[in-house]
């Protein structure tokens, strides 16, 4: 019998995934938009962490067994075949030639390897001395050698630390925790969250040009080693130490601020991996003309905010996941797992 859901939970879900699907409509548009870089930045501090943290919490130290495993194939491996195969195809289009690795994720698809590395190895990083700071160390330490983007193998060990951090949170009680406040308690603590979001973005936007000149910007995908992304001191790894810090606490703050209570978006939150595998589809041809890229007037702005927003509503919808569920999650190569909860 599967615990029930907790709205919290669900509504940072979805809140995320809006995130996400944000990031990526303004990815084309930062270049020559002041207000876009700034927005895109603040949301890349912490979003792909913020994602990692809860796929952390929801995820089981226990001992890997069969259906475990077979989990793992049907909700990340085995989508993550089928659309990289749908992505392969369309790139050999445009490319007039055939172009299909697998071992190396188009665009959004990385999250899935990584994902799936992470539930494989949690239960052998559990019996680890202080796995939270030995993720961290490794997660510093891997910058400084040139792992590349292989089966997403640099952001596995880049953002390794937010997932043992969702793990370690769910075991030291802090979402039951949090769930017990008062209101009154729970109103000064969120003053507290707006006021860091609050900080943060005056702090992004007075540095603005800085930020641009240094390429903060390739700080925060981890994709790629310390010197290709232009970090060449020895000192670099305090640099991603240091976002990690601002990211944790762009995480709790965003819990706090997140509504405790059913809300008209908190039955979508169960949506989110339907909605990541299929926002790429909508977002890439739209990146490929002036609504996503180039400069944007402020009401455009308004526009591509609001569109993120509609698009992930549209794509949480139930009808849209059982459509999709043949490709999203395919319990029909292994009819075992159906009973399986992702």
């Amino acid at each position: 019998m599967s615990s029930p859901r907790i709205p919290l939970w669900d509504n940072a879900r979805f809140l995320a995934i809006t995130l996400v699907v944000l990031g990526h409509a303004l990815t084309k548009t930062t270049a020559a938009t002041e207000s876009a870089y700034v927005l895109y930045t603040v949301i890349y501090l912490f979003h792909i962490p913020l994602f990692v943290f809860l796929s952390g919490y929801f995820s089981s130290a226990d001992a890997p067994t069969l259906k475990r495993l077979q989990s793992v194939l049907v909700d990340l491996l085995l989508p993550y075949l089928i659309f990289e195969t749908v992505w392969s195809f369309i790139q050999s289009v445009n490319a007039g030639e055939f172009l299909f690795n697998p071992l190396r994720a188009s665009w959004t698809l990385w999250f899935l390897l990584s994902l799936a590395a992470w539930r494989i190895l949690l239960p052998y990083i559990a019996l680890v001395p202080f796995p939270l700071v030995v993720s961290t160390a490794i997660a510093v330490l891997s910058g400084y050698w040139s792992v590349d983007q292989t089966l997403s193998l640099s952001r596995t060990l880049a953002f390794l630390p937010f997932f043992v951090l969702g793990w370690r949170a769910r075991n030291w009680g802090i979402g039951e925790w949090w769930l017990s406040r008062s209101e009154s308690t729970t109103a000064w603590i969120r003053v507290g969250g707006a006021a860091t979001f609050a900080v943060i973005l005056g702090a992004v936007a007075l540095n603005l040009e800085r930020l641009r000149q240094v390429g903060f910007r390739k700080l925060l995908t981890a994709d790629m080693s310390y010197v290709d992304a232009g970090f060449d001191q020895w000192f670099s790894g305090a640099g991603r130490f240091g976002v990690f810090v601002i990211a944790t606490l762009m995480i709790v703050a965003f819990v706090v601020l997140t509504p405790r209570r059913n809300t008209w978006f908190t039955a979508l939150g169960g949506a989110t991996m339907t909605v990541y595998l299929l926002h790429s589809f909508v977002l890439a041809p739209l990146r490929a003309t002036e609504i996503l890229s180039g400069a944007l007037s402020w009401w455009h702005l308004v526009l591509v905010v609001l569109g993120s927003i509609g698009l992930t509503i549209a794509l949480a919808q139930p009808f849209v996941t059982r459509l999709f569920a043949p490709l999203t999650r395919p319990t029909w190569v292994l009819p075992s797992t159906r009973a399986v909860q992702s």
